[in-house]
């Protein structure tokens, strides 16, 4: 069986840019929850809040030609793509890669190109009192146009220098484990030897809209994972990559795999786009499979802990049906620190678990304070040191998505 490493990654989040700045903004708890302000065409404001990242200004992060031409085209402004070239720039210099011929790229993302729309329909000029539909279509014709997604994948592609194997998938918050799992089967298939996996999201005004209409959205503005006092979730911008490579690169290239990547496993429940089958345990299954097929103990499980009342309650019932007579390892809740990243979720924090898997840290789970009866998994309340060889992540994503996967230390 071939072997699959990670040789690189990043982080975005409020919490900084680049791995290490995420790292840190965790260590020392640096939580930084605001309320953003969107202004639509007419001069009213919808305020929300949401974990902000940092100042980023495309230009500072490519030659001026380049930049350009994302400009010419407009991405300058998208800040999905702003987040997403950047991630992937900081996951190629971590593993000391540069451009090129037989290197994939994935892009796991929700809504790529659409909140740049939104914007310009939002926040552009009142619209003529009575247009005509031909009107309003030519005036937005080429955004309608980079809807189809892959001009997005094309212009990432084009301005990271790669001439691989190129995907984009969305599979909701389990987006970035479908896109590893793919990248995977890339390099073991023989038809690339390095795959940039790289997911995004910034927090736009219609997207905390979508959750406060499903009731979703934390009224008191606090994300507390699995605590008795949650009550939703909170946005977050984010975005994460990682440079998966296959052993006889990593030989070649001399680089430093900074752990392995073990698998992935992966069910689908058909029965509401927004809310899970509790009858049908797919969810617990997806872990159990993947934990069944991994020979060795599970050290740190990282689950998807959005913070929403059900389901976080269903999401622990399903992981302690899923060890069954084996012993639940130790449970962290990551969005606490940086918000619910949506699509760039499930790859971010894998990657804030490779890091606690190099340094052998646990970091607590920020906002739990209070133990809830229905809660049936124990949650790290205290930053701890541990002896980390392995790491599970597992998402219970909307449009039934369920996903685990397992990474090991080399």
């Amino acid at each position: 069986m071939k072997k699959v490493f990670i040789s690189g990654t990043s982080m975005i989040s409020s919490g900084g840019v680049g791995t290490t700045n995420v790292w840190n903004s965790i260590l020392n708890k640096n939580v930084i929850v605001k309320e953003r302000k969107y202004q639509l065409y007419d001069g009213t404001e919808i305020e929300y809040p949401v974990y902000p990242m940092p100042p980023i200004n495309l230009r500072d992060w490519m030659t001026k030609e380049k930049f350009s031409w994302m400009a010419n085209e407009g991405l300058n402004k998208d800040m999905d793509i702003v987040l997403m070239f950047v991630a992937a720039s900081l996951a190629l210099k971590s593993s000391n890669l540069s451009s090129g011929e037989n290197v994939a790229l994935i892009i796991g993302h929700e809504n790529v190109g659409v909140n740049n729309l939104i914007n310009k329909v939002l926040q552009g000029q009142a619209p003529p009192t009575k247009p005509a539909p031909v009107d309003s279509f030519n005036e937005y014709k080429n955004d309608y146009f980079k809807l189809q997604t892959f001009p997005y994948l094309f212009y990432l592609a084009k301005a990271l220098e790669l001439n691989g194997a190129h995907f984009i998938i969305n599979n909701a918050c389990a987006s970035g484990l479908h896109a590893i799992e793919l990248g995977s089967c890339l390099i073991k298939s023989g038809q690339v030897d390095r795959a940039v996996i790289v997911c995004s999201d910034y927090a736009h005004v219609t997207e905390h809209m979508w959750l406060s209409e499903k009731g979703f959205s934390s009224k008191q503005g606090i994300l507390r994972p699995f605590d008795k006092n949650r009550d939703g979730s909170v946005l977050g911008d984010g975005a994460a990559a990682v440079v998966l490579e296959s052993e006889q690169s990593v030989i070649e290239r001399k680089a430093e795999a900074l752990c392995e990547y073990s698998g992935s496993r992966f069910q689908h429940d058909n029965w509401r786009l927004n809310l899970p089958d509790v009858t049908s345990h797919q969810y617990s299954k997806t872990i159990s499979g993947v934990i069944n097929n991994f020979d060795g103990e599970i050290d740190l499980l990282i689950p998807h802990g959005a913070g929403i009342s059900i389901w976080d309650k269903y999401e622990s019932i399903e992981i302690v049906n899923a060890f069954k007579n084996k012993n639940v390892p130790t449970v962290t809740a990551l969005k606490g620190y940086f918000g619910h990243t949506l699509g760039a979720n499930s790859l971010l924090e894998l990657c804030v678990g490779i890091q606690s898997m190099l340094s052998n840290t646990v970091p607590l789970a920020y906002n739990f304070s209070k133990k809830d009866s229905g809660i049936r998994l124990s949650i790290e309340k205290r930053t701890m040191k541990k002896q980390i060889n392995t790491v599970l992540k597992t998402v219970s994503a909307y449009g039934g998505f369920n996903a685990a996967t397992i990474i090991r230390k080399v």
